[in-house]
Formats: C-alpha cells, structure tokens, sequence
C-alpha cells in the first residue's frame, strides 16, 4: 500500500474520523474564529460525501446516509482529540491559572 488514504478507507468510519482530526486542525489555523466542533463537521461530511462520490452508486438515499455518517464520525472525531491529543497539546505547558508554575513557585 503506497497511499495513506484510499477512497476504501475514507468510506469508513474510521477513515473519515482520522482525516477529520489531521484536516481539523489544519483549517482551524486559518480560520480561528470559527468554532473547531464546527470546522470538523463540515470536514467530515465534505469527506464524506466525496467517499460516497468515489465508492457509492449515486442514489439521494446513499447520500443522505453520508450525512448520518458525517455527523457520526465528527463526533467520533471530536472526541479522539479531546480525550487523547487535546492533553497531549498542553504535556510541557506547566503554568497555572495563577501565572505561576505548578510545581509552587513562580
């Protein structure tokens, strides 16, 4: 397998889940002002409707089920970073609330 992404695998839920965290976190760098929960939902129904283009047979049923799966593997992916990379971003970042360290001095 030569390729990172295939049209098979984004058709998945895991597939479009992980190219919605790398894509995610791509985009919300140009557009900071915009909620990333929304950036990624719109990611992953763009992923997914193209994986649906690529790999489906074109009828409005598949295509609304696309939408089902996008919100799905948005959410999917929404909380793989927050409940593994998000904590993994702040690993280094040792000041408080308070401006000092945690560790009890300044």
């Amino acid at each position: 397998m030569n390729e990172a992404f295939t049209w098979a695998f984004l058709g998945s839920a895991a597939g479009i889940s992980a190219a919605t965290v790398v894509m995610t976190q791509i985009v919300k760098r140009f557009i900071p002002k915009v909620d990333p929960k929304w950036i990624a939902l719109a990611i992953s129904f763009v992923i997914s409707m193209a994986a649906q283009a690529a790999t489906g047979d074109g009828q409005a049923t598949s295509y609304a089920l696309a939408l089902f799966n996008a919100v799905l593997t948005a959410g999917a992916a929404i909380g793989a970073y927050e409940g593994i990379l998000g904590p993994l971003a702040h690993v280094g970042n040792t000041k408080n609330k308070d401006g000092g360290d945690s560790h009890g001095g300044n």
